[in-house]
């Protein structure tokens, strides 16, 4: 049998007495690059059969290649060490690179890893500067044997897991998904149980038994497995992705049998309560009375409630009465009493109550919250402080009505054609959002159930932030308590939300119950919130225009090859001069390149940010996934690209080769970027340049 031969087996098999003596002349050829083609093509091959083998191998060819690895002088040792380091980079390049195609690269990969890992272990009794043994004696090759066999089994058994993790976050449909998610359920603790296994909770060094109710209780946990032939496999972070997403899958669908149980919009009756009340009335009637039902309906999974602040609402006849001169002040007084003795509020942090706000909000017939219109901003709504006297309670009356012929209004309407207007009211309790603990966070905003531009994410904005979440993993994890287990929420936000604007858990809380509330209207809506406490109150909910909301931008990336790639914040094709990210370029239009966004501030740094252009995130270590860069980006109406799910066919280039380029261009769908090399400086004046802006998100940002 010839080394070719022998090169084409994938299968580890028994070693035999003619098999050990092929392994150790195998191990020979390992050793140095060899000086003719055929030589190193040969040594090659050896590599890419032996990392092959290494994949899952039996323990009996561990401790022949154990043995072989301790009879090496210690030069060939880390000549192979230098290998596996060297292919372990891109694996499939490397033997590209030197004329050999390889099948299956995850196993390559894998072996590589395991030959990698006990080559390490031998190498560390070595003196690097002598070459010779540092305490003496001779090395136990079974002892690596053993303790390398014992970690590909946890690995092997990693990789079962992580595969059939994605399988299930892949999946449709519900109830196979529900079945895989009990599959890899019983495939964790199957594997816990092989090894011995260490969990802490976070931030403690108490020790908690490996239940499942643990694990799916318990977020940031620390996990260990320790071999029983020694060391540790520490930062081990396949189970807990494991655990929530077998929780997540079989949650789902247990949700999902209450929830379809809700009905949808009573579209009739909106359409008539709409010309009674006014739409915005219209809407949170509805939403008022299905809360109980949805609250219901989720049951103990979420750690929030859905609430509507208490409300009246004025009828369009008041207004036409209005109009007329015919409203009288008794037909007032009741909203007045009733606005009048809300509930008092405490203040916090002493035993004193004073009475509680309110606002009056308008309530258009035709040109404000419908399905195609939303009238946002167009008519006034005025807050009106507790203990405010019925004058002033009417004067806040008129000025809503006056708005209805205000200039703003009469051309809104004029652009959209709609010829009258007639405006009812919505008296509500004003709720002041839960501040006691944070600084310069918010917890009122509004969320878009679909971003404009980008139909894949749900968006976001606070008085101190915008972000982004996936519409896909929020359904997918709507089963899950955010209290309880945060770590399975990390897929859920685009980018990490900034800490210092906005409490991560915030988004994902509204996303859910606005994911419900989408379902039960039908279609892309937009609601208003405030979080006070436990309640996350909605004091509106509308309808979005299917045309501007659910509209995606062409995006078409070049044939050519690109430089770099990563996710990205807005939709764009800009070429643009690279920028020093350490000048000032509060007033420049260009492309700043950061290394990484780690204790990224905006009271120190936003002067690097360019006016306009694009934003680079080289690298957001694990200490720097704060969201800072990527927030403000969003807020500035800035392109933004950052490191998103490593693929190793995927070009990335450092932050040294990123910035010293003269000019990049960024073509950027709002998910992912691609970069190019960029028109330099005398293509630029040889040829007129088109520069393309497919969506500008910052442009409705504003005007919202």
């Amino acid at each position: 049998m010839t080394i070719e031969n022998r090169a084409q087996s994938q299968q580890p098999q028994a070693i035999g007495g003619e098999r050990l003596r092929a392994i150790h002349y195998l191990q020979k050829r390992l050793g140095p690059a060899q000086g003719s083609a055929s030589g190193e093509r040969l040594r090659v091959s050896g590599l890419r059969t032996f990392y092959s083998q290494m994949a899952n191998p039996t323990l009996d060819f561990l401790e022949s290649v154990s043995s072989s690895l301790v009879a090496m002088p210690y030069r060939n040792l880390e000549q192979l060490r230098w290998a596996c380091y060297e292919a372990g980079e891109n694996p499939t390049r490397y033997f590209e690179r030197r004329g050999i195609i390889i099948d299956g690269s995850e196993r390559i990969s894998a072996g590589i890893w395991n030959a990698g890992e006990l080559v390490d272990d031998i190498s560390h009794f070595y003196n690097s500067d002598t070459g010779k043994l540092m305490y003496g004696g001779e090395l136990d090759s079974k002892a690596f044997a053993d303790r390398a066999f014992e970690m590909i089994q946890i690995r092997n058994g990693d990789r079962k897991i992580r595969i059939m993790g994605e399988q299930v976050k892949t999946e449709p449909d519900l109830q196979r998904r529900h079945k895989m998610g009990l599959k890899l359920k019983r495939q964790v603790l199957d594997h816990i149980t092989k090894f011995p296994f260490s969990f802490q909770r976070r931030h403690s060094n108490e020790e908690m038994e490996p239940t499942w109710e643990n694990l799916t209780t318990y977020s940031g946990y620390h996990t260990e497995l320790r071999p029983k032939s020694g060391g540790s496999h520490s930062g081990y972070s396949v189970i807990p992705g494991a655990v929530m997403a077998a929780e997540s899958a079989i949650t789902r669908l247990q949700i999902e049998k209450r929830l379809a149980k809700l009905p949808s919009k009573a579209q009739d009756r909106f359409e008539q309560l709409r010309f009674q009340y006014g739409a915005k009335s219209a809407n949170l009637i509805l939403l008022s009375e299905l809360v109980d039902q949805i609250n219901r309906a989720k049951g103990r999974d979420f750690d929030s409630r859905l609430a509507v602040p208490a409300f009246r609402v004025v009828p369009v006849d008041s207004y036409k009465a209005w109009r007329e001169g015919k409203l009288l002040d008794g037909d007032l007084q009741p909203y007045y009493d009733w606005a009048s003795n809300l509930p008092k509020e405490r203040i916090w942090g002493s035993d004193e109550e004073m009475k509680a706000d309110y606002i009056v909000r308008s309530s258009a017939v035709f040109s404000e919250d419908g399905a195609n219109i939303t009238g946002a901003g167009i008519y006034e709504s005025v807050r009106v402080f507790g203990g405010a006297t019925f004058q002033e309670f009417r004067d806040t009356v008129a000025k809503v009505y006056e708005s209805v012929n205000s200039p703003r209004a009469l051309a809104y309407r004029a652009q959209h054609e709609i010829d009258e207007e007639e405006m009812g009211l919505l008296i509500q309790k004003y709720i002041t959002p839960d501040t006691h603990f944070m600084h310069n966070q918010s917890e009122q905003g509004y969320m878009n159930s679909r971003l404009a531009g980008v139909p894949e994410f749900m968006e976001i904005v606070t008085e101190t932030s915008r972000n982004f979440v996936r519409r896909k993993a929020v359904d997918f994890t709507l089963g899950m308590r955010v209290g309880r287990n945060e770590d399975a929420f990390d897929d859920v936000h685009h980018f990490p939300p900034d800490q210092f604007k906005i409490r991560p858990t915030l988004p994902i809380k509204v996303a859910q119950l606005t994911s419900i509330i989408e379902r039960i209207w039908g279609g892309d809506i937009q609601v208003e919130f405030v979080v006070d406490g436990f309640d996350v109150n909605f004091v509106q909910v509308r309808e979005l225009p299917e045309d501007t909301f659910s509209q995606v931008p062409e995006v078409k990336f070049p044939d050519e090859t690109a430089i770099h790639t990563g996710a990205s914040i807005g939709t764009s094709d800009l070429d643009l001069p690279v920028l020093d990210d350490e000048a000032d370029n509060s007033e420049e239009t260009g492309a700043v390149v950061f290394p990484s966004n780690f204790m990224f501030s905006m009271d120190d740094n936003s002067y690097r940010l360019p006016k306009a252009g694009v934003v680079i995130i080289a690298d957001t270590n694990s200490e720097g996934r704060n969201g800072h860069i990527q927030t403000l980006c969003a807020e500035r109406g800035l392109v933004c690209v950052f490191p998103g799910e490593y693929e190793e066919d995927k070009p990335t280039l450092r932050y040294h080769e990123l910035s010293r380029m003269k000019r990049v261009r960024v073509v950027s769908n709002g998910i992912e970027a691609r970069l190019y090399e960029g028109k330099q400086e005398n293509d630029i004046k040889a040829e007129e340049q088109d520069e393309v802006i497919l969506f500008d998100r910052s442009e409705q940002f504003r005007n919202e």
